[in-house]
C-alpha cells in the first residue's frame, strides 16, 4: 500500500472517531494515580491510556489541604525542571485527541469525610476552596472537577447538615465553573441509607453535568456469604435490606428521586471481589463465606482482583467460570477461593438497562484494572472497555487508531528523567538479549550509558526498546532510570553471558519506539505507594535522613505511633532527596504488606 492510500486510511478513521465522540454517549474511565506502583505488567501509567477509548477521563485523587484548597497527592503528579508530571502526562493525552476531556476527582474512600465537612461548613473555607479550584483547575489544564465525597451526612468526621452543603457546595462551583466552560460531576453513593443521608438528589442535579453512580462495592468481604458487587439482579432469599443492593434497585430509586437520566452515569467495574470459601464446594451466591482471599501480585490488596488477574487464575485447571442467570452476573472459584467479577456476557445486561432506562452513559472504575497490555486475557488490549465502548453505541464504535497519529510533544530531558532517543535499528535475537525475561537491561560495552527494554518475552510479539541516557548519567539498575553516577553504580552483572551473533534474524524483535516519550522516568522506582488517601502533616524534610532512609526510598512506619503514621523517602543520595510524613485518617494503621491504611493490627517490624 503507498504512501497516499495509508494516509487517506489514517484521516478516514480519525474522521470517524471524531464523528463517533460527537455522537456517542458518554464513557467516563477513571485513572488512579497509585497504579504507578504496581509491579510488572501491571504497571500503569498515563502512558497506557489510549486517548480513544473514553469520552472523558478522571484522574484519581487529588486531596483536600488545610480544609480549603486543592493539593496534589502523589509527590510526582506536577511537572518540574527535571521530570514530566503525571498530571501533565495525561492532559497531553488531548494533543492526541482534541475531543478528548479530562477531569480530576477530588476525594475517595480513604479520605474520609472529614476534609469535606471541615470545608463546607465552613464558609471562608468553602469559598476559597471554590475559587481556588478553578484556579487549580486552569493552572492544570483539567477540563472539570469530579467531588469524590464518601460520603455526605454519614461516616466519621461527617455531619447531618452536610447533606445540605453538599447542594451548596455544588451550586457554588458549578456558577464559579461555568465562565470558564469546566465540567462538574459527582461519585455518589447509591446505598439507600447512604443516598438518604447524603443527597438532595432532585436538586443536585441541576448543578451536576454527570451523577456517577458507584453501582459497583454492593458486597464484599466485610459480609459473611458469598455476594456478588456488581449484581443486576436480586435473589428471592435476600432479606429486605439485601433486596435493595442490585444495580436495577439503584437506578429506580435515583430516577424516583428526581434525577435527570440523561445524566446518570452507570458505574462499570473492571474489578472483582473476592471470598476465602468456608468449605470447598460451597460456592453459590449466598452461601456463607469467611473473610477476603489473598492478595494478588499485581493489585497486592484482599479481597481485590483486576480483571487480568482473573483471566490469570481462569488459566488454571483448578478454577471453574459459572454465571448467576437470576443476578445476571459472573463469578469464578476455586476449592479455597470465590471471585464475583463482569465479563462481556454479565456487562452486556448492564449496557441493555442502560438504553432502557434512558441513561446518559457509563462510568468504569478504573482503566488500570482492565487487560490494558493485552498480556493475560489474549484478547487484545482494553477487552473489557473495547467491548463497552462498541456495545454502549450499539455497535457502531469506529475501529481505535493503531499508533497516535499526532506524536506527543517531548521535553528536555535532564539529570533524573531518560533521553528516550532510539538507538539506530540493528540486527538483535530477542532470545539472546532477552534470557533473563522482560524488564531493563545494561547494553554491552556501553559503560551503562545504553540500556534497553525487552517487552512481551515469550510471545510473537516479542519486543526490544533502545534507550540512551543524556548528558553525563549512566543507567541505576536500583531506580530503573537514568541516574547521576556519585548516586548509582555502573552494575553490569544482569547483561546476558552470550552476545548476539551476527547471523541473529532481524523479524525476531520489533525495533520501534515505545509509545511514551518518558517510558523510563523517575516514577519506575522501586518504591511503593499506597493507593490511599493520606493527610499530610504538612512536614517535608529537605535532604536525606541518614537515620529515617538508611533502606533508601520506600514508605516506612514511623516508630512510636502505633502504626498511624508513616513516612516516605524519596530521592535518597541524590541532591533532590526528602522526607514526607503521612498519617492515616480515623483510626486506619498503616499496612506494610499492603502498603495502605487499613483496620489491622499495628505491624513495624
Amino acid at each position: 500500500m503507498n504512501l497516499s492510500n495509508r494516509l487517506c486510511i489514517v484521516f478516514f478513521i480519525l474522521y470517524l472517531n471524531a464523528e463517533f465522540l460527537r455522537s456517542t454517549k458518554p464513557l467516563v474511565c477513571y485513572h488512579t494515580n497509585w497504579s504507578q506502583y504496581r509491579p510488572g505488567q501491571g504497571k500503569f501509567t498515563p502512558d497506557n491510556i489510549d486517548p480513544f477509548l473514553c469520552t472523558h477521563i478522571i484522574y484519581a485523587f487529588a486531596k483536600i489541604e488545610n480544609f480549603d484548597h486543592l493539593e496534589p497527592f502523589e509527590w510526582n503528579d506536577l511537572s518540574t525542571d527535571w521530570m514530566k508530571g503525571m498530571y501533565e502526562r495525561t492532559t497531553d493525552l488531548k494533543k492526541r485527541n482534541k475531543d478528548l476531556k479530562i477531569l480530576i476527582a477530588v476525594g475517595g474512600w480513604n479520605a474520609g469525610s472529614e476534609p469535606f465537612s471541615n470545608m463546607v461548613r465552613n464558609e471562608a473555607n468553602r469559598k476559597k476552596f471554590v475559587t481556588t479550584s478553578v484556579e487549580f483547575l486552569n493552572q492544570n489544564k483539567f477540563d472539570g472537577l469530579d467531588i469524590d465525597w464518601e460520603y455526605p451526612g454519614s461516616r466519621d468526621g461527617s455531619h447531618p447538615e452536610d447533606k445540605q452543603l453538599f447542594t451548596t457546595l455544588l451550586k457554588e462551583l458549578k456558577e464559579a465553573f461555568t465562565p470558564y466552560n469546566l465540567l462538574l460531576t459527582a461519585a455518589v453513593g447509591v446505598g439507600e441509607s447512604t443516598a438518604e443521608s447524603g443527597y438532595e438528589i432532585e436538586k443536585i442535579t441541576k448543578y451536576l453535568d454527570f451523577i456517577n453512580l458507584m453501582t459497583y462495592d454492593l458486597h464484599g468481604a466485610w459480609d459473611p456469604f458469598l455476594g456478588h458487587h456488581t449484581a443486576l439482579e436480586r435473589r428471592e432469599d435476600e432479606n429486605e435490606v439485601q433486596a435493595k443492593l442490585n444495580i436495577h434497585w439503584v437506578i429506580d430509586y435515583w430516577l424516583t428521586k428526581g434525577a435527570d437520566p440523561e445524566k446518570m452515569l452507570l458505574g462499570l467495574a473492571l474489578y472483582g471481589r473476592s471470598f476465602t470459601l468456608s468449605q470447598p464446594g460451597q460456592v453459590n451466591l449466598g452461601q456463607p463465606a469467611k473473610g477476603p482471599s489473598t492478595a494478588q501480585p499485581y493489585t497486592r490488596s484482599e479481597g481485590i482482583f483486576s480483571y487480568y488477574e482473573v483471566c490469570d487464575k481462569l488459566k488454571l485447571p483448578s478454577w471453574t467460570l459459572a454465571y448467576s442467570d437470576v443476578q445476571k452476573v459472573s463469578y469464578c472459584y476455586s476449592n479455597t477461593e470465590w471471585i464475583g467479577f463482569d465479563t462481556t456476557d454479565s456487562l452486556q445486561h448492564k449496557i441493555d438497562l442502560i438504553g432502557q432506562k434512558g441513561l446518559g452513559g457509563a462510568m468504569l472504575w478504573a482503566l488500570d484494572f482492565d487487560d490494558f497490555n493485552g498480556y493475560f486475557c489474549n484478547r487484545g488490549k482494553y477487552p473489557l472497555v473495547n467491548f463497552i465502548r462498541n456495545q454502549l453505541n450499539g455497535g457502531k464504535a469506529p475501529p481505535i487508531p493503531s499508533e497516535p497519529i499526532i506524536p506527543v510533544e517531548t521535553t528536555n530531558v535532564t539529570q533524573q528523567t531518560i533521553d528516550t532517543t532510539k538507538l539506530p535499528a540493528v540486527n538483535v535475537d530477542v532470545q539472546t538479549y532477552c534470557t533473563n525475561g522482560n524488564g531493563y537491561y545494561i547494553k554491552p560495552n556501553t559503560n551503562c550509558q545504553e540500556f534497553y527494554l525487552c517487552a512481551n518475552y515469550g510471545t510473537t510479539d516479542a519486543t526490544i526498546y533502545y534507550f540512551k541516557c543524556s548528558n553525563n548519567l549512566i543507567f541505576d539498575k536500583n531506580t530503573q532510570g537514568c541516574n547521576y553516577a556519585s548516586a548509582a553504580k555502573c552494575d553490569d552483572s544482569n547483561i546476558p553471558a552470550v552476545q548476539p551473533s551476527s547471523t541473529a534474524k532481524s523479524t525476531t524483535a520489533k525495533t520501534s519506539k515505545p509509545a511514551s516519550s518518558t517510558a523510563a522516568t523517575a516514577e519506575t522506582t522501586k518504591i511503593i505507594q499506597p493507593d490511599t488517601t493520606k493527610e499530610d502533616t504538612g512536614t517535608e524534610q529537605e535532604g536525606n535522613d541518614d537515620d529515617l532512609c538508611s533502606n533508601g526510598n520506600g514508605y516506612f512506619i514511623k516508630k512510636g505511633t502505633d502504626c498511624r503514621e508513616y513516612y516516605f523517602c524519596a530521592f535518597v543520595g541524590t541532591k533532590f532527596s526528602r522526607v514526607y510524613n503521612y498519617k492515616c485518617p480515623n483510626e486506619l494503621k498503616f499496612n506494610k504488606l499492603s502498603r495502605k491504611c487499613e483496620y489491622v493490627d499495628c505491624n513495624s517490624e
